[in-house]
């Protein structure tokens, strides 16, 4: 009989030798068309730092404080909203 190698057996031991394991798959249908970036009109990307976001496009007229586990923050401006996970943009969303 062939040996195994420590890291087959250790392979074997996670995936066969415990409980099953289980994985969960989220759809998502778009609700609506999504509204482009007007030509010339500049937004924060993600991976910006909320203080980049305050230094290039100013004070937001409204912030919503953080919610959730991880937090998401909402800065309104005029014509869009950004969104930040902790103190990093994740999301521009155009206003229509």
């Amino acid at each position: 009989m062939r040996s195994l190698s420590l890291t087959s057996a250790l392979l074997l031991f996670t995936l066969g030798g415990s409980a099953p394991l289980f994985a969960e798959v989220l759809e998502m249908q778009q609700t609506g068309p999504t509204t482009p970036v007007p030509a010339g009109m500049a937004i924060p990307v993600r991976g910006m730092h909320m203080q980049q976001v305050e230094q290039m496009y100013g004070k937001p007229k409204s912030i919503e404080a953080p919610v959730g586990k991880p937090p998401i923050t909402r800065w309104d401006y005029a014509d869009y909203t950004v969104y930040f996970e902790y103190s990093y943009v994740i999301q521009s969303v155009v206003k229509r």
